[in-house]
Formats: C-alpha cells, sequence, structure tokens
C-alpha cells in the first residue's frame, strides 16, 4: 500500500487541473551548503548527510558544512563588533568559487570604503569592481525592489547560471542550484520605508510602528524569493545598552 505522500505525488502528476498549480505540486529541492571560511561557524550550523541508494549501489556519508542556499541570516551585536568584517569576509569566500556569483552590498551606515571592501573580499580592485555592488541611498522599497529583480533575471538566465553540485542529495541523485548571490544589508535598524522621508508629520511611535510592520512584510516575501534564486542575504542589526519596552 502507498503512503500518503506516495499517493499525493502521484495524483498531482497525472491529474491536469492539479499539475498546473506549481505551488501545489512542485517539492523543495534538496539543500546545498557553502563553506564561509569561519571553520567554527561551518560546522556549528553544518550537517551529516546520508546518501542511501540501493538502485545505485551507493550507501556512504558526507559533511555538509557552511551557509545554506538562499537562506537568510543575521547577526545582531553591538556597534564595533565585527559584524560588517565577519559578512563580508564570509561573502567573499562564497563567491569566489563561482564565475558569475557577486556581492551586493546595502550601506545604509556608509562604512564600508572601496578599500575596505577590497581586503575583507580577499581580491584585486579590478576583480571587486567586477564582483561586488556598493550603494548607500537606501529605502526598504529599494531594498526589496533589487533583490526582487536579482531574483527575476537570475530565473531568467537559469541556463547559463545553473551549476551541479558536487555532492549528492541523499536518495544518489544529482544536485542543481544556480550560482549563489551574497546580499549584505548593513543594516536593519537605520532601513527606513520611503514614506517617512517624505512625510514630516509621521514621527515617534507612529514611524516606528508603520516602518516595523512593513519591514515584516518584506522579509515574509524574501523568504521564498531568496530561496527561488539562491540569494544569501546577510542582515546586520544591532543591540544597545539602553532597552526601552512600552506600550504599543
Amino acid at each position: 500500500m502507498m503512503t500518503l505522500a506516495e499517493s499525493f505525488r502521484e495524483l498531482v502528476s497525472t491529474d491536469k487541473t492539479l499539475k498546473k498549480d506549481t505551488r501545489l505540486c512542485d517539492e523543495a529541492t534538496f539543500d546545498v551548503q557553502y563553506p564561509t571560511g569561519f571553520i567554527c561557524i561551518d560546522y556549528g550550523i553544518g550537517q551529516q548527510i546520508l546518501v542511501d541508494s540501493p538502485e545505485k549501489n551507493l550507501k556512504y556519508k558526507y559533511d555538509a558544512i557552511g551557509i545554506v542556499d538562499g537562506s537568510i541570516n543575521m547577526a545582531v551585536a553591538r556597534s564595533g563588533g565585527g559584524k560588517t568584517t565577519m559578512f563580508t569576509q564570509m561573502s567573499g569566500n562564497i563567491i569566489r568559487n563561482f564565475p558569475t556569483s557577486s556581492v551586493f552590498i546595502d550601506s545604509v551606515e556608509g562604512g564600508i570604503t572601496h578599500r575596505r571592501l577590497e581586503t575583507l573580499l580577499n581580491m584585486t580592485p579590478q576583480e571587486t569592481h567586477r564582483r561586488a555592488h556598493v550603494r548607500q541611498n537606501v529605502t526598504q522599497e529599494a531594498f526589496f525592489k533589487k533583490i526582487k529583480v536579482l531574483h527575476d533575471w537570475k530565473l531568467a538566465h537559469r541556463e547559463e547560471l545553473e551549476y551541479k553540485c558536487d555532492e549528492l542529495d541523499s536518495m544518489g541523485n544529482p544536485i542543481y542550484k544556480l550560482e549563489p548571490t551574497v546580499y549584505i544589508l548593513d543594516s536593519l535598524a537605520v532601513l527606513a520605508p520611503e514614506k517617512l522621508h517624505e512625510e514630516d508629520d509621521l514621527s515617534g511611535q507612529m514611524a516606528t510602528t508603520a516602518s516595523a510592520k512593513q519591514l515584516a512584510r518584506i522579509f515574509r516575501m524574501l523568504i521564498v524569493l531568496c530561496k527561488e534564486a539562491n540569494i544569501i542575504l546577510f542582515v546586520i542589526n544591532h543591540i544597545t545598552d539602553d532597552v526601552q519596552i512600552g506600550m504599543v
């Protein structure tokens, strides 16, 4: 007797009406991970994959270490704690292994200079120019729109950007992914909506609430976009000593 999962796969593959709804029938792809160069972090968030395929006479284990493809990752610490430095170094270590991979940096606080970027990415000025795109004047809407543009472009050029991963999935099948793109948001704490810049009367608690609600909507949408296009998002946030809790 087939399990319910097997029966469901058969149903959506044979029913023409259901087959058209990709959100109903598509299954999640197997995750891959990219080493960041920080060994403690890579193994701390890594996992051991068991490949077990009797049909292909395969049974072995391998270590999958590093950042998961298309994931959203946040570092929270006080100013000067090395968040930007760490994420930029990670970005260079990830993209360096792929010919088209690049890093996009929204330096809202303006804390990344070209010389510092070259050093942290460990690239020449020429290679940094080819692989890195940095901007400073960023709003919440512009942040989302840029990732959406990258997502759409990568999916439209899938044949050029897709590669076969070195390892197999747990069933012994090859894994194909779009080459990784890294996106750094520096920082979330100062990313404001366009409306906040345009309306003088939007202030205080009202501004904070409106900004937080819009950010929540943006990140809900980004979860799907980043995974589909293999955009690894690094978000920098801050902790302050004076933490206040009040009524909303």
